[in-house]
Order: structure tokens, then sequence, then C-alpha cells
């Protein structure tokens, strides 16, 4: 391990701190932005799926409500 602080300076740079100075604050940035969500555009995945699968999702649903009624009334004719 180097002890000269001057020696951990990286070219271009003026700082001349002790190592590992000056490293944290990228990664405090970094986790920062991290922490913020997702920086991708995602009301246009919101807007299709609200558009498009939730009626297929009640169609669905619709569907299995009449087929069970159908159903039933049949069966309760049946058994008279």
């Amino acid at each position: 391990m180097c002890v000269d602080p001057v020696a951990h300076v990286r070219p271009g740079s003026s700082f001349r701190g002790l190592p590992g100075e000056g490293e944290m604050a990228v990664s405090v940035g970094t986790v920062v932005m991290a922490a913020t969500g997702p920086t991708v555009n995602t009301n246009g995945v919101v807007q299709w799926g609200v558009k498009n699968v939730i009626p297929i999702i009640l169609l669905v649903i619709g569907i299995s409500i009449i087929a069970s009624a159908a159903f039933l009334s049949s069966k309760r004719r049946a058994s008279t």
C-alpha cells in the first residue's frame, strides 16, 4: 500500500487527499441516481396495458360468468 497521497491523484485532477477520497462522491451520485427509479418512460406501456390487456381480462371474466350461469341453469332444468 502506498502511503504517499500524491501518488493516487488521477492525471488532470487537482485533488490532493488521502487514497480513496473523492471516489465516494461519484459512487454516492450513482446510488442516488439509481434510487430515483427508472429513467425509461413507462407511461406508454401502462397506457397500452390499460387499452389492450384489461379489456381482454374483463371479457374472459364475463364469458366465464355467463358460461357458469348457463351451466347451472341447464343443470337445474335436468334435475326437475
